[in-house]
């Protein structure tokens, strides 16, 4: 008991850290897009790491200017937007990440295990099985 009320306090607790988190995705892509671009391009470890904070800061002040100058509502939603599609797919990759771990691999997979169980998909198995087979020969 004690470990299932462990396992959903820290599944909270992983929620509001990926929400608090969620934030800070498009200053980290944009840091590590200008830190990769001027490493690769032959400079430093230092100077490229100066490019990375550059460029985080300055993806957040861009942002922050449109939103602080801009009347239009087409303008200031595309600027809210460049912050709403890297926390998506950092929010996409965590839950991946925990998903990964959970006893049943997929949801998918779930009805195929369950169908094989009753018998359902015994006919695909033993065509794949006779393709397999006549490849194999």
């Amino acid at each position: 008991m004690s470990l299932v009320l462990l396992a959903i306090s820290l599944s909270i607790a992983l929620g509001v850290l990926a929400f608090r988190f969620a934030v800070f995705a498009l200053p980290v892509m944009a840091g590590i897009a200008a830190f990769l671009q001027v490493h690769e391009g032959g400079a430093g470890f230092g100077l490229s790491f100066l490019a990375g904070l550059a460029g985080a800061a300055l993806s957040v002040m861009f942002v922050i200017a449109i939103l602080g100058f801009a009347r239009n509502p087409f303008l200031r939603l595309g600027a809210l937007g460049l912050f709403a599609v890297p926390a998506a797919v950092a929010g996409y990759a965590l839950a991946h990440g925990v998903a990964k771990h959970a006893p049943c691999p997929s949801p998918l997979k779930l009805g195929h295990y369950i169908g094989r169980e009753r018998g359902i998909w015994h006919g695909e198995e033993t065509a794949f099985r006779r393709r397999r087979a006549e490849a194999a020969a």
